[in-house]
């Protein structure tokens, strides 16, 4: 049986994405938030972030919080977020 966890890394990369600024001269793309801005986005305290990014996983709370901000910002449900197999 294959495992299943949440990729943090990518699904905060995700997240910087889709709250960042479209490009003004092509509106598909976008330019993504820095680890400051997206730290301030989620409220979140940038060290924190930084270790999520550097792959600590979040404590079970901040964790529901980026998947729920995410669910909403993608339209999608959370079985589509991004996860690793091992």
């Amino acid at each position: 049986m294959r495992r299943t966890r949440v990729n943090w890394q990518q699904l905060l990369e995700e997240l910087a994405w889709l709250l960042g600024e479209p490009v003004p001269a092509q509106p598909e793309q976008r330019d993504p938030l820095s680890t400051s801005q997206l730290a301030d986005a989620l409220g979140q305290a940038r060290g924190t972030l930084r270790g999520w990014i550097d792959g600590s996983e979040p404590k079970h709370a901040d964790g529901e919080r980026l998947l729920d901000r995410w669910c909403t910002l993608t339209g999608k449900a959370r079985e589509f977020a991004p996860v690793e197999r091992w």
